[in-house]
């Protein structure tokens, strides 16, 4: 997984009217405390009925979207995303 940055923390710099942050600035920049965010169309409680655009979800027995997410998600063995 990437490491994810505070940005806000990152000085940015500028020459000949270019705003810039020096590669070194982003390497030492420090990491946020996140955790990976799981989207129903990725998560394997999720079932996609591809005769229709229903999205069924086995945890919350309901429809839902490709684009919702909550804290059951476990990301399927076979994405890659």
């Amino acid at each position: 997984m990437p490491r994810l940055i505070d940005a806000d923390e990152l000085i940015v710099m500028e020459y000949g009217g270019i705003k810039f942050v020096p590669k070194e600035f982003i390497d030492d920049a420090p990491t946020v405390d996140a955790v990976e965010v799981i989207h129903c169309g990725h998560c394997r409680h999720h079932e996609n009925d591809s005769s229709s655009d229903s999205h069924w979800c086995f945890v919350w027995e309901t429809f839902t979207d490709n684009h919702v997410y909550c804290s059951f998600a476990e990301r399927r063995q076979d994405d890659s995303v």
